[in-house]
């Protein structure tokens, strides 16, 4: 004797498993997206929604790494370039489908943060510090991402500050600017640098005591005249000031 057939559904009621998250970084401008996922009967698709900052998210279908026949195992082969700029912040979701169309996700963030000031090394000054004359500053400065800006500022004894951009001369950066004749003080000035990802760090204030040169008179020749004529001499050609262009002259 046997029974009716019986007719049975057999229901997938496990999702499947994501994790662990095996994202990580590669290098410093790059992000590797990377999850394990599993199911007892068996792993459809694995995917991954993620968002840099405010940017529109994008979603990506991962690779298969190493899985097995039921499509459980390690999936990947997503690299989210790192922007250098500035601090980042990735918001992600990973997502994994069995055949039962059972889907689980697993949400994670990355953040890069550079806490890593530019660092200054040796400077100084090219030429004399001569009220009316030019004189060129440097600076050697370094960072972990890269050197976005380097300026300079400076200001003479108590008056307005000037903040000027220097020049990138690959080994330094350099700045030459015209001192004034008449300045309200000695030259005081600082080095200021910002990097890639917006820190910034500057030195400490230097002051600078100007020059200001005294005239030169070389030897003139031997001025001859006759009594009851008039003469000139002219001693322009015998004076030179090396930093002011006007010259009072006495005679004794």
């Amino acid at each position: 004797n046997t029974s009716a057939t019986v007719q049975i559904e057999v229901m997938d009621n496990d999702p499947p498993i994501v994790g662990p998250d095996r994202s990580h970084e590669l290098g410093e401008d790059r992000f590797v997206l990377e999850v394990n996922a599993s199911d007892n009967m068996g792993v459809i698709e694995v995917w991954v929604v993620y968002q840099i900052d405010e940017t529109t998210p994008l979603n990506v279908t991962m690779d298969p790494l190493t899985v097995d026949d039921g499509g459980n195992g390690t999936y990947g082969n997503v690299v989210v370039t790192v922007p250098l700029d500035r601090q980042v912040t990735i918001d992600y979701t990973l997502y994994a489908i069995d055949a039962a169309g059972r889907v689980k996700s697993l949400e994670g963030t990355y953040v890069k943060f550079d806490m890593e000031f530019p660092v200054f090394g040796e400077d100084g000054v090219n030429g004399e510090p001569v009220k009316g004359w030019e004189l060129e500053f440097w600076v050697e400065v370094t960072d972990n991402h890269g050197v976005d800006d380097v300026r300079l500022e400076y200001w003479f004894g108590d008056g307005s500050h000037e903040d000027v951009g220097m020049e990138d001369m690959i080994t330094t950066w350099n700045l030459t600017i015209t001192l004034p004749r008449h300045p309200g003080g000695d030259l005081k000035y600082m080095f200021r640098a910002t990097d890639l990802r917006g820190n910034w760090n500057n030195t400490v204030m230097r002051t600078l005591a100007l020059i200001n040169k005294v005239p030169e008179i070389s030897e003139s020749p031997l001025w001859e005249i006759t009594e009851g004529q008039k003469d000139e001499l002219d001693l322009s050609p015998y004076i030179e000031d090396l930093n002011d262009l006007r010259i009072d002259l006495s005679l004794s």
